[in-house]
C-alpha cells in the first residue's frame, strides 16, 4: 500500500486530504467508498507516486518510456566512461613507455647528466601512480557496464539507439 510504504498514518493522511476523521481514509483504503478523481489527484501528489500507478498498480506507459531512455542515457555514459579511461590509460602507458626508452637510451650514453635521468624517473613514477590510480577502481567500472549491458539486453536497446 502506497500510504505506508509513504510512513504516512491514516490521521496525517486524512488531514494532508482535507479529511476531518481518518474513517474515510480507512473506507477509501478497504474499497468502501470509491475516492473522487481530484482526490485521487492529490493522494498521488502527498504520495508522490504516478496518478496511473496509484489507479491501476501498473507504471504509465510514459512512466516506462522515461524509464527505458533514463537508461539507455546511463549505458551510454557508462560506455563513455569506460571508453574515455581506456584512452586516458592508453595514453599514459605509451608516455611512461617513451620516457622508459629515453631513460634507458640516456643511462647508456657517456655524457649522461643525473639530473636528467633523475627527472626521467621522476616523471616515470608520476605515470606509474596515475596508472595504478585510474585502473584501482576498474572492477567496479567493469561489473557497471556489465549491469548496463544486462540492461539493455533485457529491454532489446541498442548500444546505437539514439534519445
Amino acid at each position: 500500500m502506497a500510504r505506508k510504504k509513504a510512513r504516512i498514518s491514516q490521521v496525517e493522511f486524512a488531514k494532508n486530504l482535507g479529511y476531518k476523521r481518518n474513517v474515510s481514509i480507512s473506507n477509501i483504503e478497504s474499497g468502501r467508498t470509491p475516492p473522487s478523481v481530484p482526490t485521487l489527484a492529490k493522494m498521488a501528489d502527498i504520495l508522490k507516486v504516478d496518478l496511473h500507478w496509484l489507479i491501476t498498480g501498473k507504471p504509465s506507459p510514459m512512466a516506462l518510456k522515461y524509464q527505458k531512455d533514463f537508461e539507455i542515457v546511463i549505458y551510454k555514459l557508462a560506455a563513455y566512461v569506460s571508453r574515455s579511461l581506456a584512452d586516458c590509460l592508453q595514453s599514459k602507458a605509451v608516455r611512461q613507455e617513451e620516457l622508459n626508452e629515453e631513460l634507458e637510451k640516456q643511462t647508456r650514453g657517456e655524457n649522461v647528466e643525473a639530473d636528467f635521468i633523475d627527472s626521467l624517473r621522476s616523471e616515470i613514477a608520476i605515470y606509474e601512480r596515475e596508472i595504478n590510480e585510474l585502473t584501482r577502481d576498474q572492477p567496479w567500472l567493469e561489473k557497471a557496464i556489465k549491469s548496463y549491458e544486462e540492461i539493455a539486453s533485457v529491454l532489446k536497446i541498442g548500444k546505437d539507439k539514439k534519445i
